[in-house]
């Protein structure tokens, strides 16, 4: 046990040495050093989808054009004012808003990340799912969005696949004539496969 434990030890010693290295270099990228104008007119793009989609769901927690995207990891943060300084200060969003608008806020990412793929030239697999977006008693009008804005995505290898409990006839009124395919489950969409009995 003993060797065990300094083998650990050694191991933990160079996760550390990684992370600092790591660290260094995230901090060099906060400050654009390393930003290519491409770079930065993609950041740029980003940053106005997700505030477009902000407005399209209703989030509410703040101004849509006050979020923005944190430079070392691009997740969304807001700018407030600080009451001390009066400066501007980046806090994470996640303790910020409402749960509802945590929803909204990860729909605007996800699907602003997948649009981003139509100008720039992305890793993105071109593949994004949702799994009950409405379970945090979302508003209703807002749900319709979601299906209306997933529904509109042009790229012939973009999918958007949202898998929900919503009544059919709801969705269809929701998305009217957008283009879309709705497939209905009876029951659970997964089920045990139940081995047939053997006859002897």
């Amino acid at each position: 046990m003993q060797e065990r434990a300094d083998g650990l030890v050694d191991e933990f010693l160079e996760i550390a040495k990684n992370w600092a290295k790591l660290s260094s270099h995230l901090k060099r990228l906060r400050t654009g050093e390393d930003f290519s104008l491409e770079d930065k007119n993609k950041i740029s793009s980003l940053q106005g989808l997700v505030q477009r989609h902000l407005k399209t769901f209703d989030f509410h927690s703040f101004p849509p054009t006050e979020i923005t995207l944190a430079r070392d990891n691009f997740r969304p943060q807001v700018l407030v004012q600080d009451k001390d300084t009066g400066g501007e200060i980046e806090k994470d969003i996640g303790f910020e808003a409402s749960a509802s608008d945590g929803i909204r806020l990860k729909w605007s990412y996800y699907l602003s990340l997948l649009e981003l793929d139509d100008s720039y030239e992305t890793n993105h697999s071109g593949l994004v799912v949702f799994d009950e977006p409405g379970q945090q008693a979302t508003d209703p009008v807002n749900l319709a969005g979601l299906f209306q804005v997933s529904a509109k995505q042009k790229t012939p290898n973009h999918q958007v696949i949202i898998a929900t409990s919503e009544k059919s006839d709801a969705i269809r009124e929701g998305l009217k004539d957008l283009r879309y395919n709705l497939i209905s489950f009876q029951g659970y969409i997964l089920k045990p496969i139940v081995e047939p009995h053997d006859a002897g």
